[in-house]
Formats: C-alpha cells, sequence, structure tokens
C-alpha cells in the first residue's frame, strides 16, 4: 500500500496560493502554478518508484518459548531488503491482545547490505495466552513524499506464566557457584556444623570432619 506523508500534503498545498498570488499578480504567470503542482505530482510518484518494494523486504519475526507475568521478553525482526539502495527510515508496530502491554511505535534505519534485528518488548499483565495478531511495517522513499505500508499477519501465540524467574535464577546461582566443572553442590548429612548436617560419628569416617566442640558438649 502507498501513500502520501505529511511532507507531500504541504507541498501540493503550497501549491494552492503560489497559484492564487500569481494569478492575482499578473494574468499571464497563472501557468507557472500549473507547473508546480505537474512538478509536484512527478516528485511524489518518482519518490514512490524509488522506495524499496515491499516484495523484496523480508520480516522474520523469533519468538520467546514462554512468557512470564510481569516481566520482560523481546520479540525480535530480523529485517532485509534486496532493493534498498541508501539507509531507508522505517518503522514497526506490533498489534498484541490485551494480556500483553501495548509496544510502542519502534523507529530505525535499514541500511543497504545489513540484516538489523531490533526487539520489540513484550510484557504481559496477567496469566494466559497471549497473542501477537499482526505487525506493521511502514517506509518512506527517499524524497520523503510517499511512503508504503506492509501489513504481515502472525498470529502467534504464547503461553504466560506465573514469574518464578527470580526464584529459579536464585536457585540456579546456589547449585552452581561451587560447580566450575559440572558438579553442582548439595546438602549431605554430615559435612558441616549446622544442627541439621550433625550425626554420630561410625568407624571409617574422615577424623577432620569430627565436629569436637559439639562433641565435646555432647560428651
Amino acid at each position: 500500500m502507498i501513500r502520501p506523508t505529511p511532507r507531500a500534503v504541504v507541498v501540493f498545498a503550497a501549491g494552492i496560493p503560489i497559484s492564487l498570488v500569481l494569478a492575482l499578480a499578473a494574468e499571464r504567470l497563472w501557468p507557472v502554478g500549473l507547473v508546480y503542482l505537474a512538478g509536484a505530482v512527478l516528485l511524489t510518484g518518482l519518490d514512490a518508484l524509488l522506495a524499496p518494494r515491499s516484495r523484496l523486504l523480508t520480516a522474520e519475526v523469533r519468538t520467546p518459548e514462554l512468557l512470564y507475568a510481569g516481566d520482560r521478553d523481546d520479540l525480535v525482526v530480523a529485517l532485509h531488503s534486496a532493493d534498498a539502495k541508501q539507509p531507508v527510515p522505517m518503522e514497526l508496530v506490533l498489534d498484541v491482545d490485551p494480556i500483553l502491554e501495548r509496544p510502542d511505535k519502534l523507529s530505525l534505519a535499514l541500511a543497504p547490505g545489513e540484516t538489523p534485528e531490533p526487539a520489540i518488548p513484550l510484557v504481559p499483565q496477567r496469566r494466559g495466552t497471549a497473542v501477537l495478531e499482526r505487525l506493521w511495517l511502514r517506509w518512506r522513499g527517499p524524497l520523503g513524499l510517499m511512503f508504503r505500508q506492509r501489513l504481515q499477519p502472525l498470529n502467534l501465540e504464547i503461553p504466560v506464566v506465573p514469574n518464578v524467574r527470580a526464584v529459579r535464577n536464585v536457585a540456579l546461582r546456589l547449585t552452581t557457584i561451587d560447580a566450575p566443572f559440572g558438579m553442582k553442590a548439595q546438602k549431605q548429612q554430615g559435612d558441616g556444623s549446622e544442627f541439621d548436617s550433625l550425626r554420630d560419628y561410625v568407624p571409617g569416617l574422615d577424623h577432620r570432619s569430627i565436629d569436637w566442640k559439639h562433641s565435646a558438649r555432647h560428651r
């Protein structure tokens, strides 16, 4: 879909008072107004032709497998245009269902030969199934007079679960802080001086593991 930009509206609107002023100043100058409008139409059409074509623009979407209520994850969009000859200003808008906070419009510049991967934040407000409905892409021509717009349906569903990420991160840190070689620390009775880790001495145990203070206290 091709539409005029606000700049194009200003250019065409400026032609009306210019034509009126020229016609009032001298009748023979009224064709200048027509030439101005014809030039504006020509530039607008040229800008539409120079804008990267929609069929040569690819947008690959990557989503997380799970979302955690109240926490942020990102939807990544890998963009590439085989038709861009210079940096193209682009805008991305993601339509989501009410479970997710509505993301703000994302703006970037798509340079020729590059594949940027902008991230759109996904923040669920409650548990359930979040639906990513569609992705809008809009970019302008080099003159800024016309822009192309494309609607890309998504219809992607992502489960939203209770936010246990903080608890899981702490548990992983505690179980791996002393395990640089893949061994995980685990609680063992008889190792340490805490009450719940004590046990009676039996032959064969290392004498260095005896807690002499507790042994003397309990005789």
